[in-house]
């Protein structure tokens, strides 16, 4: 069972307090922080050795994995390395554990219980300003106006890093948003250019003289992009059979196999052709000899 993640609470000591009780806060804060460090230290240090224990636990591994390979380099037999097929793990991963998670000793600070023979100093005018003096801190927060005047149309003043009169308008149109906002869609708007204007009046082009004067375009061949694959030359190397005196190379390791067909899959081979399907023969039920019966009606 886990334990919940410890929380360190270090408690602050409060102004306004009597010099006993002040002093004696004081004391209790600096001991529970002492043993907040103590504590945080202790579990990084806990954490540490243990890393510290696998990490050796892997360079073991690494040293008798070394050590068998040196056992077999250099020999001239042939080895069969027999390896797993499966991932050496377990089945259900290990959950990440947090560094502060376990039982929680220092939730909060121990307080202590005193009695105190003086009594609380007395509030005046000076005590007040004083703390107005040392407490006081100036906020420059102007105070905005939480109204929505309904009557602007547009967005406001313009910003300071309006750099051209196109980042003023709205896109693909000519409409100041920030005088007057209106709904509209910048993509359905087109603006056509007096050219185009005028190519409208002008009217549609002469149709092409293929089609006029009904002329026939000729097909063009369609190409092949079809992959045929060509095997090229394959050198010939002549070498012995056997190499002997190969540093790293087994001298007692054979191997003897039809080549078969090529490798190749796109390589236009003779496909067999298949048996050919002979029907057999019906057998007639009931005993052998019988007349056969009559025709149906």
């Amino acid at each position: 069972m886990e334990g919940r993640s410890q929380v360190y609470n270090i408690p602050v000591v409060q102004p306004d307090l009597r010099r006993e009780e002040t002093i004696r806060q004081i004391v209790d804060a600096l001991d529970y922080l002492d043993k907040v460090a103590n504590d945080v230290f202790d579990r990084i240090s806990s954490r540490v050795a243990d890393n510290r224990t696998r990490l050796q636990a892997v360079n073991t591994r690494i040293s008798t994995a070394q050590a068998k390979i040196n056992a077999i380099q250099g020999s001239r037999k042939a080895t069969k390395v027999f390896s797993s097929a499966k991932y050496p793990a377990s089945d259900e991963l290990q959950e990440y554990t947090s560094l502060f998670t376990g039982q929680a000793k220092l939730l909060e600070p121990r307080r202590t219980s005193y009695h105190l023979q003086t009594k609380h100093p007395a509030v005046d005018d000076r005590v007040l300003k004083e703390k107005l003096q040392y407490y006081n801190v100036h906020l420059n927060i102007k105070k905005q106006d939480k109204t929505v005047d309904a009557t602007k149309e547009g967005l406001g003043r313009l910003p300071r890093n309006i750099s051209s009169v196109s980042s003023l308008l709205l896109f693909n149109t000519a409409e100041n948003p920030y005088k007057k906002y209106v709904t509209l869609d910048p993509l359905g708007v087109v603006t056509k250019t007096r050219k185009d204007i005028e190519e409208e009046e002008e009217g549609l082009a002469d149709a092409p003289s293929t089609i006029t004067n009904r002329e026939q375009l000729e097909r063009i061949q369609a190409e092949n992009y079809f992959y045929i694959p060509n095997m090229g030359e394959v050198p010939e190397i002549d070498v012995p059979n056997l190499l002997p005196d190969l540093p790293g190379v087994a001298d007692d390791l054979a191997y003897s196999a039809d080549l078969g067909p090529g490798i190749a899959p796109s390589v236009p081979s003779v496909i067999p052709d298949l048996p050919s399907i002979v029907p057999d023969e019906i057998t007639p039920s009931g005993p052998a000899g019988a007349p056969p019966g009559p025709p149906p009606p």
